[in-house]
């Protein structure tokens, strides 16, 4: 009589795959299994096209992770930090990031929809030293995002709402920022302070500026 497999039966099938280990490292791949990961650190683990469906990754640690065609579907990814991690490919769809850490994390061909980033006073999104390639955020709102050293290289901003943004030595390279003519969204810089920011072949179309504060600026 064959056995019906269980939710904790599901589950620790898929634990055996994430510590089933070759040499140092761990693979994940393909697992179907829609698990949450709470609490858990991840070392040296490499995903190749692992969805991930409505999976919560809670105080999550990822170290020197490569992941390839990796899709985030409605993901929330809470207090979690990514060191040294690289983002190939990644799609992130309707992904709320909340207190997330990029360190020296390069994301590739990323798209951002409808993604909220947030702040409080502990924890806070940043980006230290991120290039971003390519990636396109559309209608992302950034809440006290901190960007620095960060260059944006062909870099889309479609209807982007930037608050309290600080830009350090932030360059933008060939990033159109756009604005809708039904004037339901458009790019707009709140409080935002540019220092030491280059802007090479940047166009500026019907982009308001509200008390934005320009600090060595060079606009080419």
């Amino acid at each position: 009589m064959s056995k019906k497999c269980t939710p904790l039966c599901r589950e620790a099938h898929f634990e055996v795959k994430m510590y089933k280990t070759l040499g140092d490292r761990t693979t994940l791949g393909g697992s179907d299994v829609a698990s949450p990961l709470r609490f858990t650190t991840l070392h040296y683990v490499t995903f190749h096209h692992t969805p991930l469906y409505y999976t919560t990754l809670h105080y999550t640690t990822v170290h020197n992770t490569t992941t390839t065609t990796t899709q985030l579907d409605y993901t929330p990814v809470h207090s979690t930090t990514l060191n040294f991690t690289t983002l190939h490919y990644t799609t992130l769809r309707s992904t709320t990031l909340h207190y997330i850490k990029l360190h020296y994390t390069p994301l590739h061909y990323i798209t951002l929809h409808y993604a909220p980033q947030h702040y409080n006073y502990n924890y806070t999104t940043t980006l230290h030293y991120t290039p971003l390639h390519s990636t396109t955020l559309n209608y992302t709102t950034l809440h006290y995002i901190t960007l620095h050293y960060t260059p944006l290289h062909s870099t889309t901003l479609h209807y982007i709402t930037l608050h309290y943004l600080p830009l350090h030595f932030t360059t933008l390279h060939y990033t159109p920022l756009h604005y809708n003519y039904n004037c339901d969204y458009t790019t707009t810089l709140h409080y935002t302070k540019l220092h030491c920011t280059t802007l090479h072949y940047t166009t500026l179309h019907y982009i308001p500026l509200h008390y934005t504060t320009l600090h060595y600026t060079t606009i080419h």
